[in-house]
């Protein structure tokens, strides 16, 4: 313990006895501190960041199959992410230091950002958006025209399946008109005047423009259910595609500009800062000069 106390009191006789060169040095690096200070404010401020981001709704198009029509996105959202960046980078390196990212917030939504040094990043991302919305534009209208290829085919088909009723449906008049001419002339002619020959050959007759009349009236049938299931069809498709207008990509909002400028350091903390270490750097070369002192003294007594 008294060994301790006896160091502490050496250390402490060291500071006193030097006092003045630590304070020397102290204010030294602490006007070196301000000095520094000073010359930082004097310098100009460091440039602003500028930061552009806006949201956009990726649209659909029409896919189809042999037997359905259905809506799909125009293009993947997760394969946007990944292409965006690389086709248009052309149009990003153009800009000073510009930066662009992708993001994608939620099912069918993207979060493009653009950072730069200027304020342009807002014009650049705005035309890089509509450059997209275009080509999703022109994408979305050549699965439109296939689509209405196929309803126009859908409706020739409907219109032939009506007419080919009307032809069925007229047919089966006549043949009902022959059927009761048959009936009535067998009536008023009487089992006697024909003869039983004659009745067969009018009974065969009569069967087969039955049968017949059977035939028509099943194709009826038949095309009725087809021109239903088309007409559904139709009504089906056109209810879901709706206006293509709809379904096109789009901006949702108006791109958002940012601005920010990185923190200086406060002059004080760089004044504090050069004081302390003007204060250790004292304490280092007083015990470094106590140390050679007491070197040469213990040289002398040998």
């Amino acid at each position: 313990m008294e060994e301790n106390t006896v160091e502490l009191i050496d250390y402490f006789r060291v500071i006193w006895k030097r006092g003045k060169l630590i304070i020397v040095v102290t204010l030294v690096c602490t006007v070196a501190g301000v000095g520094a200070a000073m010359n930082s404010r004097s310098k100009a401020p460091p440039a602003t960041l500028y930061g552009a981001s806006a949201f956009i709704k990726i649209g659909k198009k029409v896919a189809m199959s042999s037997t359905n029509v259905y809506l799909v996105p125009v293009e993947s959202p997760e394969d946007l992410v990944k292409t965006i960046p690389l086709r248009y980078d052309e149009k990003v390196e153009k800009g000073q230091g510009y930066h662009l990212e992708v993001k994608k917030i939620g099912e069918s939504i993207l979060q493009l950002t653009l950072d730069g040094r200027d304020k342009w990043v807002e014009r650049v991302l705005g035309e890089i958006v509509d450059m997209l919305i275009e080509v999703h534009r022109i994408k979305a209208e050549s699965s439109a025209s296939a689509y209405e290829s196929f309803i126009k085919k859908m409706e020739a088909d409907a219109k032939m399946i009506e007419e080919n009723i009307s032809l069925i449906e007229a047919s089966i008049i006549r043949m009902k008109n022959k059927e009761e001419t048959y009936i009535d002339y067998m009536d008023s002619s009487g089992e006697e005047k024909l003869g039983e020959k004659n009745i067969s050959d009018l009974s065969v007759v009569w069967n087969m423009l039955y049968l017949k009349t059977i035939d028509k009236e099943i194709d009826l049938s038949k095309s009725r259910q087809n021109l239903r299931n088309i007409q559904w069809q139709l009504l089906m498709y056109q209810t879901t595609i709706g206006s293509f207008n709809d379904y096109n990509t789009k901006k949702s909002g108006k791109i958002r500009l940012t601005a920010t400028t990185p923190r200086v350091k406060s002059s004080i903390n760089t004044v504090i800062v050069a004081g302390v270490a003007g204060l250790i750097m004292s304490l280092l070369i007083v015990f470094f000069m106590e140390y050679l002192e007491e070197s040469k003294s213990r040289r002398k007594l040998k």
